[in-house]
């Protein structure tokens, strides 16, 4: 029904920037333009998406945040997104635009993430570099 409104909804989308994100945020928004033509698909879409098989196809850590009550499921405990290798964020008073509503926040959880796959590879490493020595000193007659 947006994209039948006069200006297929920018004024909607405008409003709604101004409603509830900063004016810096909403500047940021707005300089990049608005891509009115793909709004009505990627509802569709996001309706039609089966969220846990999703999540079920990635072989890699996901990191899931979202504002509590948020529209996607996790099962099993709450660290373990989809019963994965994942890491659900939960960030009050955040909204899908988390990276500009929260955007310390959002930071935060980003880097957080990445400080845990570099420990992870650093495990990795240091536990490659005792087996390959482990290897290396068997091999010595």
């Amino acid at each position: 029904m947006i994209g039948r409104l006069p200006d297929r909804g920018r004024g909607l989308n405008d409003a709604m920037a101004r409603l509830f994100l900063s004016p810096s945020a909403v500047d940021d928004v707005l300089a990049g333009g608005v891509a009115l033509d793909v709004m009505q698909p990627r509802s569709r879409a996001v309706a039609e998406l089966d969220v846990e098989r999703a999540i079920a196809a990635v072989e890699v850590p996901i990191l899931v945040r979202q504002r509590p009550h948020g529209p996607f499921p996790a099962r099993g405990a709450p660290d373990d997104p989809g019963g994965r290798d994942g890491h659900l964020v939960l960030i009050d008073r955040a909204t899908h635009l988390v990276s500009l509503v929260r955007p310390d926040d959002f930071a935060a959880a980003v880097l957080g993430a990445v400080a845990e796959l570099e420990a992870r590879a650093a495990r990795r490493r240091r536990t490659a570099a005792r087996l390959g020595a482990a290897r290396i000193g068997a091999a010595r007659p």
